[in-house]
């Protein structure tokens, strides 16, 4: 019993960590922020041979599709961190989910423990 109880506080804690992540004021973007190189298809450029400019997208998904909006060079660090943050807060979501269900198995082992039963 004491081990089940040890187990419910380190989730509670680990609770506690991503609600302070989650009710953060920090800004965020939604989307996934990707680089890629490609060619910029004029004739004569050194990348036709090979792609090899740089472009930032964030994918953001909207009416089920994925849509890809450039990135202006100024704003690239800015966008990837934002990015990440949204990134942070979809896993704490994720992580929050996985805590409810450890909980809810503990606490079911819990009252089979319990139960005296009838005879």
């Amino acid at each position: 019993m004491i081990k089940q109880k040890n187990k419910i506080s380190k989730l509670e804690q680990e609770r506690k960590k991503l609600f302070a992540l989650l009710l953060s004021e920090d800004p965020l973007i939604e989307g996934c922020y990707s680089e890629i190189l490609v060619k910029c298809g004029r004739s004569g450029c050194h990348c036709e041979k090979k792609p090899i400019h740089l472009v930032t997208r964030l994918g953001v998904r909207e009416d089920g599709k994925i849509k890809n909006k450039v990135v202006r060079v100024a704003d690239r660090e800015n966008v990837k961190k934002l990015a990440n943050r949204y990134r942070e807060h979809k896993q704490a979501l994720q992580e929050l989910g996985q805590i409810d269900e450890k909980q809810r198995e503990i606490f079911k082992d819990l009252i089979k423990h319990k139960n005296c039963g009838y005879t």
